[in-house]
């Protein structure tokens, strides 16, 4: 059999014989019996001299080389994707193959590996300047972007790399984007002051209604969602009687009914209002005129004649000048109340509404003017105290009552119509009121709460069924049984929802993870939330 230099004599006569079919020939042959007497390093298909030319090369070498060695290999990616499929296509993947197999003594060297990071770092670095690549879904896009461009030698390599990278660009961001939430300063919102107030006050809030965090929603569907708001009614409405009963100067054990009214504004017209009756004369000043003058923009304005229309300039005219003794001024200021109060609550009647809130006003300025009267006739302070007080009793017995419409249920949301009714009210009733409007499901009425829905019986008759058949397949393993216990957990996970200790925590989420640690965290996390879309997609390609 002809040797290498033999065939290589032979090439080159019937080159230059013009013998091109012998060429052909003689150059198949020339390369079969050079790969057959070349010899090979074990487990690995390169010339032992290329193995040890990688390895003998110097770290910098090695790390350039690997640099190079990867962005030759995006170059060819990017040719791949460029490519029309079946136009050269094959012959691209045949070079990826071959580039792998010259490049592997290379790659397993230290120098070559960090070469190779280097490099994958270097391209996905000016991506950091593409708007909205920092979000989940451009992350996303990002990383099956990177996956798409990198060399592949088949097509499920090609759509392995695009789902890895895809995957992990958006769960990278997702994460990130978790740690900056987690160590932010919170943010003290109204929402969360009128919470704390509240809290401090004793009520309690439904899990997802106080705060809708992942924590909670699993506490309140843990324990029912209707079940946990029902739950924080009753205890609401609890709380509610008694800042009322306190600020009647109810005992907790009294009820209040029409008759537990009508004897604290006994009581308080006897310590208030009987003082003022002793007045001799009782004059209208300039304020008193000009407030009450203020009521007649009160009427309707509209050239339509409206039932009632008139009557409140009548009353302005009634009451606008003049002098009252004192059990005049006290009468007047009672029947005042009494239709006005009566009045406002006249739900088909707008015009009568009307009358009766300006009766309520006319009423609250001839008080006024009573409490100024007693300065000017040198009346003790404790009486011109004890008129304030009983002021103040009467009008929250009218608005606690009032609130109940007839019933024996207090409406925390009926204690004002409006904010600036509401400012009117004590410290106390006005928290109720703001937290009643600013979070309903906790502050349902207890008529309209009910009983434990249906559902929620088949439900859990069901999970437990399931589970003990579960326990039972299983040979009683933990999984069914605990399935099989999850109904009796409802019960257990409203109670410690509703805690003081779980309330505390939703109100002043800070103190839950520390205001420190979120403190020294959140600067590293925002860090990271900006370079996770590249340090993803640069893993991505690692792992690929």
């Amino acid at each position: 059999m002809a040797d290498t230099s033999q065939l290589e004599a032979a090439l080159v006569n019937a080159d230059k014989a013009g013998d091109t079919e012998a060429a052909k020939t003689l150059a198949v042959e020339l390369r079969r019996v050079t790969a057959a007497t070349t010899p090979q390093a074990a487990g690995n298909a390169i010339q032992p001299g290329a193995q040890n030319f990688a390895e003998e090369m110097s770290f910098p070498q090695q790390m350039l080389a690997g640099v190079g060695s990867t962005l030759s290999g995006l170059g060819t990616g990017i040719r791949q994707l460029a490519s029309p499929y079946g136009v050269g296509t094959e012959k691209l993947r045949q070079d990826v193959a071959e580039q792998r197999r010259l490049d592997a003594p290379l790659m397993a060297t230290p120098g070559g590996r960090v070469g190779e990071l280097a490099g994958n770092i270097a391209t996905t670095v000016p991506t950091m300047a593409i708007p909205g690549v920092n979000t989940v879904r451009g992350a996303a896009l990002l990383g099956g972007v990177t996956g798409l461009i990198q060399p592949s030698a088949s097509t499920g390599e090609t759509v392995g790399n695009v789902a890895l990278g895809t995957a992990l660009g958006g769960a990278g961001q997702g994460v990130a984007n978790k740690l900056v939430w987690a160590t932010a300063p919170v943010v003290k919102t109204t929402r969360d002051a009128i919470l704390a107030k509240a809290h401090d006050l004793g009520f309690v809030v439904s899990p997802s209604e106080g705060r809708g965090t992942v924590v909670n929603k699993l506490m309140t569907g843990l324990g029912n969602k209707q079940q946990m708001a029902q739950q924080a009614s009753i205890q609401n409405a609890g709380a509610v009687e008694k800042i009322a009963k306190a600020d009647l100067g109810v005992p907790e054990a009294e009820a209040l009914t029409p008759e537990t009214f009508r004897a604290v504004r006994a009581k308080a017209y006897q310590e208030g209002y009987k003082p003022v009756e002793s007045l001799n004369i009782v004059r209208s000043d300039p304020e008193f005129e000009k407030s009450i003058t203020g009521l007649m923009g009160k009427e309707s304005q509209g050239k339509v004649t409206r039932a009632g229309q008139g009557q409140i300039n009548e009353l302005v005219g009634q009451v606008k000048s003049g002098q009252w003794t004192g059990k005049q001024l006290v009468d007047d200021i009672r029947t005042l109340r009494e239709e006005g109060n009566s009045n406002i609550i006249a739900i088909k009647d707008i015009g009568q509404q009307q009358l009766g809130r300006a009766q309520l006003e006319a009423a609250n300025q001839l008080e006024s003017l009573a409490e100024r009267n007693l300065t000017l006739n040198k009346a003790p302070a404790d009486t011109i105290q004890n008129f304030r007080a009983a002021r103040a009793t009467i009008a929250k017995a009218h608005t606690i009552e009032d609130s109940m419409a007839g019933t024996s249920e207090l409406n925390a949301a009926k204690f004002a119509k409006n904010e600036n009714d509401a400012r009117k009210l004590s410290p106390e009733m006005y928290a109720a009121w703001k937290f009643a409007k600013e979070f309903p499901k906790s502050n349902q009425p207890l008529s309209k709460v009910g009983g434990v829905p249906w559902n929620v019986y088949g439900t859990s008759a069901l999970m437990g069924t399931l589970g003990y058949q579960a326990s039972e397949a299983a040979g009683h393993g933990p999984a069914g049984i605990a399935m099989a216990a999850l109904p009796f957990v409802r019960g257990p996970a409203r109670s410690l929802a509703m805690s003081n200790a779980y309330q505390g925590a939703m109100v002043n989420p800070a103190t839950a993870i520390g205001p420190r640690l979120a403190q020294l965290g959140n600067a590293p996390a925002r860090r990271l939330q900006r370079i996770a879309p590249q340090l993803s997609a640069t893993t991505a390609m690692e792992i690929e």
